[in-house]
């Protein structure tokens, strides 16, 4: 369970110092669950097995898990707080400044399927020199991919639905999650005639089922190693559906149907990273899947599920909105799509839970290389996304190894030579626009944001530092060169004189204002004619088909908050 705090220090002299701690914009506390309170299994029930670093049932009083100490070899129990996390305090003082592993995973189903490990060199860790195991700041237990793996002793022949929460550090092809089944249920071990998830060369996490030389895919969806996921699998039990996802997200069915449920490996295949749990129900779950899901991520703060809302919700029907955090709590579509340099691979890149870019699985996907937008996605539900094929014209994400950032956030680097997107057209006479951006370079003409007429654009600097939009006016002198940033916004009645723009929610004078007329926007970060390239950076950009002068005020102090612009 995560807090993000952000904390600001003003230092002065004498007694009225002052520290500020402000909590991220989406930090919700955490409530304990009130004695008695429903937990996942209560809401969910009637699972084969469960297992967890977490309480999942609130009539369960067992431990969940045993830990062996590694300089004398001695065994303790460890159960749970009040809270119903794991108990690490207890965990930390049994295991002192030595290695702990788990010999025993206790099933919190009710039904006894305790997942074991007798061999101490086969036993995964949860414990390392004193310091509890832990990925995306919850605890987690390690499997090393050479022999760790425990077992239990239920298998499957029918319906069965799987979710888990991983965290894949290993890249080889023969890496297996360890969803599987023969004889006994394994977690991080694929054996001889097993069914199970994956991880296959490119990453990406797959189901199989195979009979002799069939074999049955659901599709790929790519894992970064070091990044957090919750998987989940289903088998309807006559092997015509098989279905696979990670983060709430779907797979897509590519492969042949097998006539049975098995892999028929020779030998033992394992897997290296992390698990916190791993929920098998005997049943087809479809339809509960978003709820146990929501449960999950919940706790683990894996991914954006809509669980707060975003400037969208308050102020909707955008006719398209560009960023790098989620701005709708409907929206659980990816944020950008990246081609890193050294290869031209290609990955969609999700908002994490809070709705901020996934930068974890950004940074693990490009790693020390750089990685440019090929697609910056549309969150209005319009699917206007700003595409770029061309890798010499894609506009940087990452330089070599390093987010670009701008107000201390992630951004999108425009090169002034040949970046930009095209834009699903959008027509438009009367209009509200938002840009939060960077320019730190001066240089006549460079346009954020065009239309289909070569003449006519929005937002571009004169050669006396203006602002001008062809629809409205030209603004007073302003310094818009500054490396910090800055908020503008531009709104216009159609058929009116004029207009108003606004920076950093200050209004602006206008000289030879127009009164315009209909126009189609279809490119961001230069002007139509391929000329007058930005040089810069842009975080977020919303347009409204609609003049929303009277949400000004709210729509800049959501993105000023966000950002901390002004």
């Amino acid at each position: 369970m995560r807090f993000t705090f952000v904390i600001l220090l003003f230092c002065c002299l004498g007694a009225d110092a002052q520290m500020i701690i402000k909590a991220h914009a989406n930090y919700r506390p955490f409530v304990a669950a009130a004695p008695g309170a429903n937990l996942l299994l209560d809401d969910y029930p009637n699972a084969a097995a469960a297992y967890s670093l977490r309480k999942l049932d609130k009539d369960y009083t067992g431990s969940a898990i045993r830990v062996r100490r590694s300089n004398d070899n001695a065994e303790t129990n460890i159960g749970f707080t009040s809270s119903g996390d794991l108990d690490t305090t207890a965990l930390k003082s049994f295991c002192s400044t030595f290695n702990g592993f788990i010999t025993i995973w206790y099933d919190q189903s009710g039904n006894g399927r305790n997942a074991i490990q007798n061999t101490a060199a086969n036993q995964p860790r949860v414990v390392n020199a004193g310091t509890v195991e832990r990925r995306n700041d919850d605890v987690s237990i390690f499997l090393d991919g050479s022999n760790d793996n425990l077992q239990s002793n239920y298998s499957f022949n029918s319906a069965v639905s799987i979710f888990g929460v991983v965290n894949v550090v290993g890249t080889s092809s023969s890496n297996r999650i360890g969803l599987y089944h023969n004889s006994a249920f394994n977690i991080g071990m694929q054996s001889l005639n097993d069914w199970g998830i994956q991880v296959v060369s490119d990453l990406a996490a797959v189901i199989t089922t195979s009979a002799g030389i069939q074999q049955f895919t659901t599709g790929i969806l790519p894992l970064t190693t070091d990044a957090s996921y919750l998987i989940y699998g289903n088998w309807n039990g006559n092997n015509t559906v098989v279905k696979y996802g990670r983060n709430g997200t779907n797979a897509t069915n590519s492969g042949t149907t097998a006539s049975n449920l098995r892999t028929g490996n020779t030998s033992p295949v394992f897997y290296t990273g992390y698990t916190s749990e791993f929920i098998i129900y005997p049943s087809d779950q479809s339809s509960n899947r978003t709820g146990i899901e929501n449960n999950i991520n919940d706790y683990y703060n894996i991914y954006w599920n809509g669980d707060f809302t975003g400037i969208l919700d308050d102020y909707p029907s955008s006719a398209a909105a560009y960023s790098l955090r989620n701005l709708d709590k409907d929206y659980l579509g990816p944020l950008i799509r990246v081609r890193r340099s050294n290869d031209n691979a290609e990955q969609d890149i999700y908002g994490d839970y809070y709705g901020n870019l996934d930068t974890v699985g950004l940074k693990n996907f490009v790693g020390a290389n750089s990685g440019f937008v090929t697609t910056w996605y549309d969150q209005s539900g319009n699917a206007r996304n700003a595409t770029q094929s061309t890798a010499t014209s894609q506009p940087r994400i990452i330089n070599s190894g390093t987010v670009e950032r701008n107000f201390n956030k992630p951004t999108v680097r425009f090169d002034g030579s040949n970046d930009n997107f095209a834009i699903s057209s959008i027509s438009i006479t009367t209009y509200s626009l938002f840009f939060a951006y960077s320019r730190p370079s001066a240089g006549i003409g460079q346009a954020l944001l065009s239309t289909t007429s070569a003449t006519q654009w929005f937002i571009q600097s004169g050669g006396e530092n203006k602002i001008q939009d062809v629809t409205i006016g030209v603004s007073e002198t302003i310094n818009i060169f500054t490396t910090n940033g800055q908020l503008i916004s531009l709104f216009k009645e159609g058929g009116v004189l004029g207009g108003s723009i606004f920076r950093n929610s200050s209004s602006l004078a206008l000289t030879n204002p127009t009164v315009g007329t209909t126009y189609t926007i279809n490119r961001l970060g230069v002007r139509d004619e391929g000329a007058f390239f930005l040089n810069g950076t842009i975080s977020e950009t919303i347009i409204y088909t609609s003049n929303q002068s009277s949400n000004r005020t709210g729509i800049e102090t959501n993105i000023n908050t966000y950002y901390s612009i002004y």
